[in-house]
């Protein structure tokens, strides 16, 4: 079901109006609910933006988020009991839940709730990982590197996006480094218990 967050996403952006770059613009502007000037506030960039999908957009936000709240508290027996552990899925949770209220809270309409939403996010989500990798190491080697990994790579790209001139990728380009790990470390979760499932069954 996390997929649907690069769904969502894809028909947004081909429903757009308005010129869109992957490398230059915000996951946000996507969710923009009118046609007209916008002001990106980390790099105070005004764009005209016009995404008639925009409620798709924001539903995928309500949507990602509230699944990665409930699928983080409903595989708590997978982590171990470790205040590591127990702290990066608290900040999971928090993320999801961030992804959420940003998904209420449109960029252009609800400015301040929708820039806290997701730097809380961005934050949480990448620590949240760093933590469980780290708790998780001992019992579950591979998958503990890889979601510490996860970590680590969304901290990069909230570093080089919020560093002009954002050499490489660009603003839109890190950003997603920044934002995209947890998605596909949740879609990887997701599989590896479903094998594990089968192979028990």
């Amino acid at each position: 079901m996390v997929i649907w967050y690069f769904i969502g996403q894809g028909i947004t952006q081909i429903g757009m109006r308005t010129p869109y770059s992957l490398r230059n613009d915000a996951v946000s502007e996507l969710g923009v609910t009118t046609c007209g000037p916008f002001t990106n506030p980390t790099t105070h960039q005004t764009i005209v933006a016009c995404s008639p999908f925009h409620a798709v957009m924001n539903v995928t936000f309500v949507i990602y988020g509230l699944l990665i709240f409930c699928g983080i508290l409903l595989t708590r027996s997978f982590w171990p009991r470790r205040k590591l552990a127990s702290t990066g899925v608290f900040l999971v949770a928090l993320a999801g839940l961030c992804i959420a209220v940003a998904g209420f809270a449109p960029g252009n309409s609800a400015l301040t709730v929708h820039e806290v939403a997701a730097s809380v996010q961005f934050f949480a989500q990448n620590l949240g990982l760093i933590l469980l990798g780290s708790g998780a190491i001992k019992t579950h080697r591979l998958f503990g590197w890889i979601t510490l990994l996860a970590g680590v790579m969304g901290f990069v790209g909230i570093i080089m996006s919020g560093t002009p001139p954002y050499i490489g990728l660009g603003y839109g380009g890190w950003q997603r480094v920044g934002a995209y790990p947890l998605a596909l470390w949740a879609i990887g979760f997701g599989v590896m218990l479903l094998r594990r499932r089968q192979s028990a069954n």
